[in-house]
């Protein structure tokens, strides 16, 4: 009993001694965080939040935010423009309007505009990319047979063709903008960045004109239009209708003003070399497949009713009759069966 005795005093002894080790550990890191925490040299300020903690927590204040297809030409000094836009300012409509007489009439020769909704032209658009079936597979013929240098000269000849004969709309949106002055022409506010990157990258491209500074405007609009595009735009997205749209506002300033614009001119012929094999590899492995299967699925479905056609008409009475009568007459004179 003794033995045992001392075996559970001991026990407990040392449970206490452990116990009371424990409470004095916790309470020498409780003092020693106190100590931290009160004293003024050991406070530490909290890290500064990144733009990305601040979005993660849906803070978007002083954070800039990009999307993708936004302008990539835009710069918050121009911002100033922006404000400066109030109703003072003229709207690039009126800025057509106030064109001279002959500057009118060459723009007039292949433009127009009008307040129809611009909605309207661009389903216009949509369905002259859509392809008929017959269409894709005699494109898929053409095409395959030339190179991209020669596919290039190919679509160009058929812009061409198009641009002597067919006048480009300038949107209402457009139209719509109130006009600034940038690098001394007159310019929507939606280019003015797109016409400070072209003076910085290329100067005044339009040295060799003589025409009126408002028609050089106008040249410009169209040309920062199709470079701020061309920014702007997948390569998936281009379409064929986009591409005559940059070749015809080139072509028009190329053509009539003299402006350098070769850097773009390359520039169009190495997208539309893309586009080319863009179109091959979608014309090959998404729209002829679908194609095929659509008109074997068709073939399959016609197969099955002349089958059906055949077989009924075999068994019917009156069609075995009518085909018995029919051998029986076919050596006769036509007068001997008609009177």
């Amino acid at each position: 009993m003794f033995v045992i005795h001392a075996n559970i005093i001991s026990t407990s002894h040392v449970k206490n001694y452990q116990s009371k080790s424990i409470t004095l550990f916790i309470l020498a890191i409780l003092s020693f965080l106190h100590q931290d925490l009160s004293g003024a040299n050991l406070v530490s300020k909290p890290p500064k939040e990144t733009h990305i903690i601040k979005v993660l927590k849906g803070d978007l204040r002083d954070v800039k935010l990009k999307t993708l297809g936004s302008d990539l030409f835009y710069n918050s000094a121009d911002d100033q423009h922006t404000i400066q836009a109030t109703s003072s300012l003229f709207t690039f409509r009126e800025f057509i309007r106030k064109l001279p007489v002959n500057d009118l009439r060459i723009l007039k020769g292949q433009f127009y505009w009008d307040d129809n909704d611009d909605d309207e032209e661009d389903m216009m658009s949509k369905r002259e990319d859509a392809h008929d079936e017959i269409i894709v597979i005699e494109e898929l013929i053409k095409y395959s047979t030339l190179a991209k240098h020669d596919f290039v000269e190919f679509i160009f000849k058929e812009f061409h063709s198009s641009y002597s004969k067919k006048k480009l709309k300038i949107k209402g949106s457009d139209l719509a903008l109130k006009i600034v002055d940038v690098e001394g022409y007159s310019m929507p506010l939606n280019l003015i960045s797109a016409m400070k990157d072209l003076f910085h990258k290329h100067g005044d491209i339009s040295t060799q004109s003589s025409y009126s500074k408002e028609f050089k405007s106008i040249c410009f609009y169209l040309i920062c239009k199709v470079v701020k595009e061309m920014h702007t735009t997948l390569v998936t997205d281009i379409t064929k209708h986009l591409l005559q749209q940059w070749y015809h506002y080139i072509h028009f300033v190329k053509d009539f003003t003299y402006f350098e614009v070769d850097f773009v001119w390359e520039c169009l012929k190495k997208i539309t070399g893309d586009f080319y094999y863009q179109q091959m590899n979608k014309l090959l492995c998404t729209d002829v497949p679908t194609i095929l299967k659509k008109r074997i699925d068709e073939l399959q479905k016609n197969i099955s009713e002349y089958q059906r056609l055949c077989k009924s008409s075999s068994t019917e009475q009156s069609m075995k009759e009518g085909l018995e009568e029919a051998m029986y007459s076919k050596w006769k004179l036509a007068s001997q069966i008609g009177f």
